[in-house]
């Protein structure tokens, strides 16, 4: 199931040891026992609440709701900049103080089917609801705009020279939304020297849309695309060996 997973988890439950996973389970179901994420400065907004339910000995499902949030890197906050002055074209990258914390909502949902000891077969759908996603912008610009001081020119620059400056700014945000499909298989039914191995198989497909401004300027036009660097469809395998002393993944 995709997470973002806030930090320190606390558990809210009666004392005392549980007799079974079914003892847990059931007091989840019953609102007696609540899994909640909570940040000591509460800036992050991690709560988290998981709830689990048994429909069969064989079937388990679960929901997850939370919130998350990342703050920006230290040199998108930077109010001062770098400069290259070197090259064909002389740039700058100036951070923005004034950047707010990525955020998101997080909703989960999976079923998870355990027909035998050691394999599981899954399916789990997720959304999150971004806000404040951070953009990189690029202008041409005289240097004299950037508000960076002339001192910090070379030889034969002024502040009439274009620099390609790169500057950050937040967005709307947008959504993330999918599905994926897990399978699990401890090969167990094989001899003894190999029974401890076994196979993992992974399919994940994602859509997506956020904001993006077209210019570094005020009231600049938008174009609605999905993020960048997130693959519509993906798909892992692994095989993995385990015993009490040893584990290995490939």
């Amino acid at each position: 199931m995709k997470r973002i997973s806030p930090k320190r988890p606390r558990v809210v439950a009666p004392a005392g040891p549980f007799a079974s996973v079914d003892e847990a389970i059931e007091d989840i179901r019953k609102g007696k026992m609540v899994i909640v994420v909570d940040d000591e400065d509460r800036e992050n907004e991690g709560d988290l609440t998981i709830a689990a339910e048994k429909v069969t000995p064989e079937i388990i499902t679960r929901v997850g709701v939370s919130k998350a949030m990342s703050r920006p890197t230290l040199n998108f906050l930077s109010p001062g900049g770098t400069l290259t002055l070197t090259g064909t074209q002389p740039a700058a990258n100036i951070g923005n103080p004034d950047l707010q914390p990525f955020r998101s909502n997080n909703y989960d949902l999976s079923v998870e089917w355990y027909p035998t000891h050691g394999s599981l077969l899954s399916t789990a759908f997720f959304y999150k609801s971004v806000k404040n996603y951070i953009q990189r912008l690029q202008v041409v610009e005289p240097y004299a705009d950037t508000g960076l001081p002339i001192s910090l020119l070379g030889a034969g620059q002024d502040a009439n020279t274009p620099f390609l400056v790169t500057s950050y700014q937040n967005t709307p945000g947008g959504f993330v939304k999918g599905a994926e499909l897990n399978y699990q298989q401890a090969f167990t039914f094989l001899p003894s020297s190999f029974n401890r191995f076994g196979s993992l198989l992974n399919y994940t497909h994602v859509s997506s849309e956020t904001t993006y401004y077209l210019a570094a300027v005020q009231n600049a036009a938008v174009l609605k695309a999905p993020f960048v660097s997130v693959s519509p469809n993906s798909v892992n395998a692994t095989l993995f060996y385990e015993d009490r002393r040893f584990s290995a993944r490939l």
